[in-house]
């Protein structure tokens, strides 16, 4: 048994899990989501490091005593992830070529950003068998301010991932081939596509849903409070949210349609690699997944199966705050990162 503190950091906001992870069941002790000073955090940088380093101080106390290091992912489109086909090398060979060719593979300027590297598959489909290998870039200088940031407040960070590896941990034995994750939060949206149930891409959209729902709201008349009561699910039930048939108001779906049509791109650019194949099934997850009548206009306009939710995903908790089980839907990218264990 080990404890950590996990940390998923966003524009303003930073979200939290402190807890363990033993015989396949995660602990958690602590959790939540901290909303930062407007500008505070932005784009993966740290714009005011006094108030950054405050904030996290003031995190820490409310956690109250914590034992073990800290796991850190920045969820930005700065943090570029992208998967590479290389032939069988061993890791250090694969780290040595890609410091050679960084910008073969990454639109970066190698000298301003740290790589990293992990291989995900071994490629069998050719005649020259290759690693499949997901590579990573963040920018230096933000990773120098986060991490500096993090040392000031005794916070030792041990490790930082990426997004779309911990989504990669929590399907691992899905029923499709082919599928996509789609996060919709709270200011961004993730898309993570697999192939043949490896990594195939992602990608970053800053998407304000609350300025969306803020102008839903004013236009309507509808008071605020009113709006989040009955628009959104009260509870997370995997197989509730998945057969229920409410439909969402046709003018909240005209807010949402330049949304879906900017999601719906990136699986059409799927498939139009693929000879037409289209992904086989659509994972939704992220706060807004529970909004009603979703389900439905996401199978109409991505014309493939929809699904809230990781079924796949066993989910098994020990927690005492059971509110964490209505919040889930927000935190998968933190329970994939708590997945990768004690000794990866």
């Amino acid at each position: 048994m080990f404890n950590r503190l996990h940390i998923e950091l966003e524009n303003d906001t930073v979200r939290y899990i402190y807890g363990s992870i033993a015989g396949g069941k995660i602990n958690i002790r602590n959790w939540g989501m901290k909303h930062l000073m407007p500008g505070c955090f932005v784009n993966g940088k740290v714009a005011d490091e006094a108030e950054f380093t405050r904030a996290l101080t003031e995190l820490k106390k409310e956690i109250g005593k914590i034992r073990g290091s800290v796991h850190l992912t920045v969820n930005d489109g700065s943090f570029i992830t992208r998967p590479v086909e290389l032939p069988v090398m061993k890791d250090k060979d694969i780290e040595k070529h890609l410091s050679m060719e960084a910008e073969q593979y990454l639109p970066i300027n190698s000298s301003d950003f740290q790589m990293s590297f992990r291989t995900i598959g071994r490629n069998t489909k050719d005649e020259e068998p290759g690693n499949s290998v997901m590579v990573s870039a963040g920018p230096r200088e933000s990773i120098s301010n986060i991490l500096k940031c993090f040392d000031s407040c005794k916070l030792n960070v041990k490790l930082m991932d990426v997004y779309p590896n911990n989504i990669c941990r929590l399907l691992r034995q899905p029923e499709e081939n082919d599928y996509a994750v789609v996060d919709m939060r709270r200011n961004n949206v993730n898309i993570t596509i697999f192939e043949d149930r490896k990594f195939y891409m992602h990608s970053y959209l800053p998407v304000n849903f609350e300025a969306l729902f803020d102008e839903y709201i004013k236009d309507n008349g509808i008071i605020k409070d009113e709006f989040l009561q009955e628009y959104f699910y009260g509870s997370y039930s995997f197989v509730y949210i998945n057969q229920d048939e409410t439909e969402m108001e046709e003018k909240l779906r005209e807010n949402l349609s330049g949304t879906l049509r900017q999601i719906t791109r990136y699986l059409d650019y799927f498939n139009s690699r693929h000879f037409g194949k289209t992904v086989d099934n659509v994972y939704i997850i992220g706060e807004n997944g529970m909004l009603k009548g979703l389900k439905d206009v996401l199978g109409v306009s991505f014309n493939t199966k929809v699904t809230i939710g990781l079924e796949a995903f066993d989910m098994r908790y020990s927690i005492v705050d059971r509110a964490f089980l209505r919040e889930q839907l927000g935190y998968y990218g933190i329970l994939g990162m708590m997945l990768r264990g004690k000794s990866r």
